[in-house]
């Protein structure tokens, strides 16, 4: 049982890691980021983009139902916690 939750978590990080590769020759151009391609760009997962977003750490955008973040936003978020001032 434990081997078999274990190739599945690492088919899930292969899988996930092909989309960021896809995405991150995609994003770079865009100005409106969706949370899963904010996810790729910040190298985090959807989750976090979304708790950040939701406590106010990260500006959010609506298209509808979809949640979106500008790229400089996340950009300015990265640089923050580079320096120390984002957990």
């Amino acid at each position: 049982m434990k081997k078999s939750n274990d190739l599945q978590r690492v088919r899930s990080k292969r899988k996930e890691l092909k989309t960021a590769m896809l995405f991150d020759n995609q994003i770079s151009n865009q100005k409106y980021l969706t949370a899963t391609e904010a996810a790729v760009y910040i190298r985090s997962t959807v989750a976090s983009v979304r708790a950040k977003a939701r406590r106010g750490d990260l500006p959010q955008y609506r298209s509808g139902r979809k949640l979106l973040f500008k790229r400089v936003d996340l950009d300015r978020l990265i640089e923050t916690s580079r320096n120390g001032g984002f957990r």
